[in-house]
């Protein structure tokens, strides 16, 4: 009796065996369909499902660990397909954003430890963006004078990423540079050959240090406490260009990447509308006071995004916060330079003098002089050419931010975008 009723257990046990796997087959078969069957996306374009490739050394954090604020962003989106390899590409910085950066939201600096002399060159100047604006030609340029080493890359992306040690306290000064200095040891070894056995400067030259990270000034909610914190004798450089130029550019950089991995591409409006979507839920259109503004900007970047093309563009939003925090610091606006992209392209030696007055650098002439900060093919422009309907639009929404801009940094009216063509010529 005993052994039959043991027979009985082990069959129903294989029994269940047997189904769980049918189960686990036929689920792992559906997925495997859905993600081959183009009637399985509801968005337009009807694109394929793709997996995101992810590094090796890191795991990918999947749509159900990033909260009901994440899916309710995307619910009425064509981009929440994203995360599986949609139209768009994935910007990473989202899952900083959300899941590491804000663990302590606490902004007090606490500063411990002796900064050595050489330490106020690493950096001296941070080129905080914006993106598509012609960093990486100043940065060339800046790169061409003997005083400026040379860095391995073209960014850093320190601040933007999870390397500033924050705890429940505020943000930690001392560890903080030191991760940083750490970073520049094997992205700046020409400024570090300078130095002795006992750390201190031997060249006479004094060579300085830069970084560039064109989205700096786009999280400028957050960047500038870190930033202040842990270099707070620092320069800042800028480069604005005309938004819906800077939009347009973008575009053609994200399609031509695209392109190139055999990746489709969203068309104009959708990309444009998905982002303004976001400004309106954020809060940042409807804004009346200042106020208002910052917590509507800080909302507006605490959220997944579409790459933000409509928002890079307010400049003046991005600047006012940096502006904002250095008076926090007691640092003075005048170590801010901000730089016109159109005007740096058509003088760019005297506007190139003018940034090397700014660093405290001896003059120096410029040995490669680029004709154009936004060489683009003229085969991908006709492509991706921003339609008129969408030009208008864009001019529309930026006409107030740019004439605020133009008040804050007293602009002459030969650098004003939309009020002459004078930044055009």
């Amino acid at each position: 009796m005993h052994h039959r009723r043991l027979y009985r257990a082990r069959k129903a046990v294989g029994v269940i065996i047997v189904i769980l796997m049918v189960r686990i087959l036929l689920e792992t078969s559906s997925r495997y369909k859905s993600s081959e069957d183009p009637k399985s996306l509801d968005v337009a374009t009807h694109e394929t499902k793709k997996q995101i490739p992810t590094n090796k050394a890191t795991k990918p954090i999947h749509l159900s660990n990033r909260g009901g604020g994440f899916q309710k962003r995307y619910a009425d989106s064509p981009f929440r397909k994203q995360m599986g390899g949609g139209p768009l590409p994935l910007d990473t910085a989202d899952f900083l954003q959300s899941e590491t950066m804000w663990k302590y939201l606490n902004d007090t600096c606490i500063e411990e430890g002796h900064i050595a002399e050489w330490q106020y060159r690493v950096p001296y100047v941070i080129l905080l963006g914006a993106m598509k604006c012609g960093t990486h030609a100043l940065t060339e340029s800046l790169w061409e004078h003997p005083l400026v080493a040379r860095n391995r890359y073209w960014e850093l992306h320190f601040f933007d990423s999870d390397k500033p040690v924050r705890t429940e306290k505020g943000i930690q000064a001392h560890q903080t540079r030191t991760a940083y200095i750490s970073a520049f040891r094997r992205h700046s070894p020409e400024f570090f050959a300078q130095l002795d056995n006992n750390g201190t400067l031997n060249d006479k030259k004094k060579m300085i240090v830069m970084e560039s990270s064109p989205r700096y000034i786009l999280n400028s909610d957050r960047i500038p406490q870190l930033i202040l914190c842990t270099v707070p004798w620092v320069k800042f450089l800028l480069l604005v260009r005309d938004p819906v130029d800077r939009a347009e550019s973008q575009f053609r950089y994200l399609y031509e990447s695209r392109l190139a991995t055999g990746k489709p591409m969203v068309d104009w409006q959708r990309w444009i509308d998905d982002d303004l979507r976001l400004l309106q839920e954020a809060g940042v259109l409807q804004a009346k006071t200042r106020d208002e503004e910052r917590l509507a900007w800080k909302r507006y970047q605490r959220r997944p995004n579409s790459d933000m093309i409509v928002g890079r563009g307010i400049y003046v939003l991005q600047l006012l916060d940096y502006f904002e925090i250095m008076d926090q610091y007691n640092k003075s606006r005048s170590d801010m330079l901000v730089v016109q992209s159109e005007r740096f392209r058509r003088h760019q030696q005297s506007d190139y003098n003018n940034v090397l007055q700014f660093l405290g650098l001896p003059p120096h002439t410029l040995q490669n002089v680029t004709g154009s900060v936004h060489a683009t093919h003229h085969k991908e422009e006709a492509v991706t050419a921003m339609p008129g309907s969408i030009k208008e639009q864009l001019k529309h929404l930026y006409r107030p931010y740019n004439k605020r801009l133009y008040a804050l940094l007293k602009w002459r009216m030969d650098l004003r975008w939309d009020e002459t063509q004078g930044a055009r010529t």
